[in-house]
């Protein structure tokens, strides 16, 4: 019998990524985006989702990407790093598939550490991210380093 994982799809420019569900909290629509002084290049700011202050990590900055304005289907992925709540902002979200794990697939790439896997869902290549290669440790001691995880305490 086949091992099942469940991925969340989501796309910037126009290649699909997945995520382990189990690293998603929740998806929202992307909103206001307060600038952050100080922060790392690939936070593009701070959101208020239900009260909680959530740094804003774009994938287009971080994936070596032009920036552009936000649109109307870019949506957040809340998850949750090291203890710390963090938003992903994406071009899109496709959906949640369920594939065996013996249809991912390991690939090189010449970006160090952004892409580990990959696997074809309905014809097209999806390449996997863990949340770790998504976000940068540096990104993220960096946020801790202007006091940003004690923000909603």
């Amino acid at each position: 019998m086949d091992i099942i994982d469940s991925f969340l799809i989501f796309c910037v420019e126009e290649v699909r990524y997945a995520l382990e569900v189990a690293a998603v909290k929740r998806i929202v629509r992307a909103t206001e985006v307060t600038f952050l002084p100080e922060a790392p290049d690939s936070v593009r700011g701070l959101i208020n989702v239900a009260g909680e202050i959530i740094p804003v990590i774009d994938m287009r900055q971080r994936l070596g990407l032009a920036g552009r304005e936000m649109e109307l289907s870019d949506r957040f992925i809340l998850s949750n790093m090291a203890g710390m709540s963090i938003a992903l902002l994406v071009d899109r979200v496709e959906g949640v598939v369920e594939l065996p794990i013996q249809s991912v697939t390991s690939v090189k790439t010449a970006v160090q550490d952004t892409v580990t896997k990959a696997v074809t869902v309905e014809g097209n290549i999806v390449l996997i991210q863990p949340l770790e290669a998504l976000v940068s440790e540096v990104a993220l001691l960096q946020l801790v380093d202007i006091g940003l995880e004690d923000i909603n305490e």
